[in-house]
């Protein structure tokens, strides 16, 4: 292992900025919608229809791998056919008019297998691909992966959830990485850190065992699996495959927090633990939020006022996708909101032509030119922007945040790889 980290990107300066030792819970808000898609590949079929009484805990869809949950009591105003995703495409997803109670139930579950209590739990592992818990133990388990790793380094830099976490809840991570050890028959369990979270990190490894720590530089994009895999062991995992592929099951810090909560207490998960951050916040808050909670709702909680507001990432400045409505709500795949106000959003100087200046490939992590394929999707040369690995990027941002003539790459690259993915599917 090398204990180390990759080539390229972005290094920015430790910090515990935002760090807090609880959460704040936002309140159930009036309106709520769950889309039945919170991960990759196929939705959900929702169980309900419209009209139709809830009581709080309900099951709103269901399948072999994952199970979702009404967050509150109340009733059914629409089941919403084509519910937009931040990615483009759209699932199914259920509106729904709380009730009186205004704080999410305690949903009881039944079993004793932890991929059987991760489905019914509705646990969702987060990242870049969100996939079901119970997916990832299974394949993992098939593969024969010898070495679990957490990975608690912050989705970017600006968010502080995860280290917020190991601080309020480390007895609990702990057991959680016990059980998912024993799950998949783990011989070594890793937990990877940015740089100045290692003394919130020895908390959970102290609450547990056989945890080994490993503090890793604050670069970005040091959270994304292929990166951690890269800089810990030198291994590159190729395009299409997972780190599972090389023995290695990569889970988020906070699917262990919500594995313990299944497993050991069988309760099913209701709430996603985000950072709220921005130049448009007052103070950085760390909050619990139910999921189908209205982003609006957060901000409201969060005292960010909505008038001020010109820009939301969900996630960070660099791989958080803009947010189109204030009315979307928080799912698995929201992993912080950087909330900027119009002072800090400009419409900026037109993007000029390529200098060919490398800035770009100098920081690509994946060891990219990503001036060339941005350019060929650019140019509607998809094949050529397919023979030179456009499948690899891994849509950090670090070559657009460097980019002197402001060329948005990172655009131009998710256009190419969309546009050969339908080709494929269409074949």
């Amino acid at each position: 292992m090398k204990g180390e980290t990759f080539a390229g990107g972005l290094r920015w300066p430790a910090s515990d900025a935002g760090v807090t030792e609880s959460f704040l819970t936002v309140p159930l808000a009036e309106k709520l919608v769950v889309p039945m898609g919170q991960h990759d590949g196929t939705p959900l079929k929702a169980g309900v229809k419209k009209k139709a009484e809830l009581q709080g805990g309900d099951l709103l869809g269901e399948s072999e791998t994952l199970c979702l949950y009404s967050p509150a009591a109340g009733s059914v105003t629409d089941v919403i056919k084509q519910f937009p995703k931040l990615d483009g495409t759209v699932v199914p997803a259920v509106a729904i008019a709380r009730g009186e109670a205004e704080s999410s139930p305690v949903v009881p579950l039944e079993g004793d297998a932890p991929s059987e209590l991760a489905a019914k739990a509705g646990i969702v592992d987060s990242g870049r691909s969100p996939e079901p818990l119970s997916t990832k133990l299974m394949r993992a388990k098939e593969k024969g992966c010898s070495t679990l790793l957490i990975n608690g380094v912050e989705w970017e830099a600006v968010l502080s959830s995860k280290r917020s976490l190991m601080r309020a809840f480390p007895e609990e991570i702990a057991q959680g990485i016990g059980v998912l050890k024993d799950a998949i028959g783990a011989e070594t369990v890793m937990l990877a850190v940015s740089t100045g979270a290692e003394a919130a990190a020895k908390g959970v490894a102290e609450a547990g065992e056989g945890i080994e720590v490993t503090p890793l530089p604050q670069k970005h994009p040091q959270s994304l699996d292929e990166l951690l895999v890269k800089g810990l062991w030198g291994k590159e995992i190729p395009a299409g495959r997972k780190a599972d592929d090389l023995g290695i099951l990569v889970l988020d810090l906070e699917t262990a927090l919500h594995t313990k909560r299944a497993v050991v207490d069988k309760q099913a998960c209701q709430y996603r633990y985000i950072t709220v951050t921005g130049t448009a916040v007052p103070e950085t808050t760390n909050v619990a939020v139910p999921l189908g909670t209205p982003v609006r709702e957060v901000l409201r909680f969060c005292k960010i006022d909505p008038t001020r507001v010109a820009k939301i990432a969900v996630g960070g400045p660099l791989m958080g996708p803009p947010l189109p409505d204030l009315d979307m709500p928080v799912t698995w795949e929201t992993n912080g909101l950087y909330v900027l106000d119009r002072d800090h959003v400009g419409g900026g100087a037109l993007p000029e032509d390529c200098f060919k200046c490398g800035a770009c490939v100098r920081v690509c992590p994946m060891n990219l030119m990503p001036f060339l394929i941005a350019g060929f999707s650019q140019a509607d040369s998809f094949d050529l922007a397919e023979n030179n690995s456009i499948l690899s990027c891994v849509e950090c941002g670090c070559c657009a945040y460097v980019c002197p003539a402001q060329i948005p790459m990172v655009q131009w690259i998710q256009l190419g790889k969309s546009e050969i993915r339908a080709e494929r599917s269409s074949e």
